[in-house]
């Protein structure tokens, strides 16, 4: 509960989600129980900056499965922003609007360790971490490397459970037209089987 003494706290995951599954629900529960939190956006991207090849899903449909599930767990919002924009939009702009929206709300930027260690990469990242505060989540328990050069670098280091879930096998596994129950949350799950998918993707 945010207040004039205790500011709202916001998590921000922001990706592809094509599509969501119970990997990215594992990190963004771990997120919520660290008490850092006081709610948390859930935003797809329009194209990843750093992904070359085009989603399986459509923008239009990553997001209603987006809302779907927020539609279930009041601390989660999805966040359209990107998709509104139509266009590649970097982290830093997209928090700045997240700003605009909650003015005076401290932000924490939810992150693997595979882009923490690509943050020299990213556009705008010095501005970034002027306004927001890192959460790096691990893939495979190895301990997360800063990259040269950035510092002060806010950021902690998540204990989050191994994710033995990735949205290349989900797409995988629809696309030979195979169940995917047991690796997506149930109301996205409802989505899928209501649709049809070409090879429009090299995974």
């Amino acid at each position: 509960m945010a207040s004039e003494n205790h500011p709202l706290r916001i998590g921000f995951f922001g990706g592809s989600f094509d599509p969501l599954h119970n990997g990215h629900l594992m990190l963004v529960d771990e997120a919520l129980r660290s008490g850092k939190l006081d709610k948390l956006l859930l935003c797809p991207a329009f194209h990843a900056p750093l992904r070359s090849e085009k989603p399986l899903l459509s923008e239009e449909q990553r997001l209603e499965m987006v809302r779907s599930l927020c539609a279930e767990r009041p601390e989660l919002e999805g966040f359209d922003y990107e998709i509104r924009q139509a266009r590649t939009c970097y982290t830093y702009e997209t928090l700045l609007e997240v700003r605009r929206i909650h003015p005076g709300a401290r932000l924490h930027l939810l992150i693997g360790n595979d882009q923490f260690q690509k943050l020299d990469q990213w556009k705008f990242n010095r501005e970034l971490l002027q306004i927001a505060h890192l959460l790096v989540f691990s893939r495979d328990r190895t301990e997360p490397v800063p990259p040269l050069g950035i510092d002060p670098l806010p950021h902690t280091v998540m204990n989050n459970p191994l994710v033995p879930i990735s949205s290349t096998e989900v797409r995988r596994r629809l696309l030979a037209g195979q169940s995917v129950s047991e690796l997506v949350p149930p109301v996205i799950h409802e989505k899928l089987k209501t649709m049809t998918f070409e090879q429009t993707t090299s995974l």
